[in-house]
């Protein structure tokens, strides 16, 4: 194994020298520095990629992981330039890369003893909630940025979300194609710098015409107003960040619920499928057997039927993700009810409630069934479309066990 630390960089000039020589004791270690606007300090022995231009965080992770690959390192634990994680954690990612070189270790901070604001937590309780939906993962902190990715994986896996959404998409592409995530308990600040320490965020004032000069007898900065004291430097954006995380969320959730996992295999790995073989694959998941294919179906016909208007096939996707069945078929059955089959629905439901109710056959012929009917026997309605949901789901199943076992046979 040969390990290397990557910290992305931008603007922090007052604390990436600290972390990155606190680090240095424990690996190699490359400075990212993405587009800063402010010069960095010297970093004696450390690598140095820079990037043009501002690109965001999960760029800068991105160019960082790549260019370790092409020095020829087998891990990368990246770690943040701000101060926040400390290097003594250091170790126990490098003892469990060995252990476990092909997992992906995340770094799970302990919020109340790190006094962590009451906003962080509830954003990583939001993220970590629709991350164990993603994937079902229980993890306790996503939103770490003390990690180590095997580079391997970091060149297999193909993402689009960028900043700060980043991180949390390759953690879900890479639960889908099977890899280990390992937590790995760490510390972390979130304590105000101390003022006059060196250790605050700078921004370059009026004194220096707009430009920072280094002070190499200090490492820090000279001719830069501090702003303010103690202030811990963060480049999250809440509005424009959140928004893209949560719309990268709601397509992860979706991929997760709709699309078969070796379709989502393929995507995570950058592959394109045909048209034929994607439908196709949609159609086989969790139906390769007679049991699963028949038990898709009678599920989607019970759902059909059943008087839940308006939810029918939310509700029959839902059970059928969670029994592990074809939800193609699933929601391609509950379509029974779909016009021009629905009046005979209404129709069923309605004489068999009422026979049910009263032990006699309903004299209304199916075009003469409307809505005031159903207001009028509402009851009888609704029970008789359950039992018709039942019936027919159960004679469904049967009906397409045999079938499906007749065909296998031949």
């Amino acid at each position: 194994m040969k390990p290397c630390i990557v910290i992305p960089c931008f603007n922090h000039v007052t604390t990436v020298a600290a972390v990155a020589q606190a680090a240095l004791a424990h690996a190699p270690v490359l400075i990212v520095d993405d587009g800063s606007t402010l010069p960095l300090p010297e970093m004696p022995g450390c690598l140095r990629l820079r990037l043009e231009k501002n690109s965001g965080k999960g760029a800068a992770l991105r160019a960082g992981l790549n260019h370790a690959a092409e020095l020829g390192f087998t891990h990368a634990i990246t770690m943040d330039s701000d101060g926040q994680h400390f290097a003594e954690d250091l170790p126990k990612f490098l003892e469990l890369a060995r252990a476990q070189p092909d997992a992906l270790l995340v770094g799970v901070r302990d919020f109340y003893a790190a006094g962590c604001p009451t906003h962080r937590r509830r954003s990583n309780a939001v993220s970590t909630f629709w991350f164990r939906v993603e994937t079902g993962v229980r993890l306790g902190d996503t939103q770490c940025g003390f990690r180590c990715y095997p580079l391997t994986l970091a060149q297999k896996i193909k993402t689009r979300s960028g900043r700060y959404a980043f991180e949390l998409e390759f953690m879900v592409r890479a639960s889908w194609i099977g890899t280990a995530i390992v937590a790995v308990p760490v510390k972390c600040t979130y304590a105000p710098l101390a003022s006059g320490s060196g250790t605050g965020a700078l921004a370059c004032g009026p004194a220096s015409g707009g430009a920072c000069e280094t002070d190499d007898r200090r490492g820090r900065l000279s001719h830069c107003e501090v702003v303010p004291p103690g202030y811990r430097q963060s480049h999250f954006r809440p509005v424009r960040d959140l928004a893209h995380i949560t719309i990268m969320n709601i397509g992860l959730v979706l991929q997760s619920w709709f699309v078969p996992r070796p379709l989502r295999v393929a995507w995570s790995q950058g592959q394109r499928w045909s048209l034929r073989k994607t439908v196709c694959e949609f159609f086989i998941e969790h139906a390769q057997r007679p049991g699963e294919l028949s038990l898709a179906v009678g599920l989607g016909l019970f759902f059909g039927i059943v008087p839940i208007w308006g939810f029918q096939m939310i509700a029959a996707a839902a059970v059928a993700h969670r029994c592990r069945l074809n939800k193609a078929i699933t929601l391609l059955a509950s379509n029974i009810s779909a016009p021009p089959l629905a009046p005979f629905v209404v129709y069923g439901g309605l004489v068999l409630g009422h026979w049910l109710f009263t032990g006699e056959v309903m004299h209304l012929a199916p075009d003469e069934v409307s809505m005031a009917n159903v207001r009028e026997y509402f009851g009888q309605w609704f029970v008789g479309s359950v039992a018709l949901a039942v019936l027919a789901a159960a004679a469904g199943t049967v009906l397409t066990y045999a079938g499906a076992r007749l065909v296998r046979r031949k």
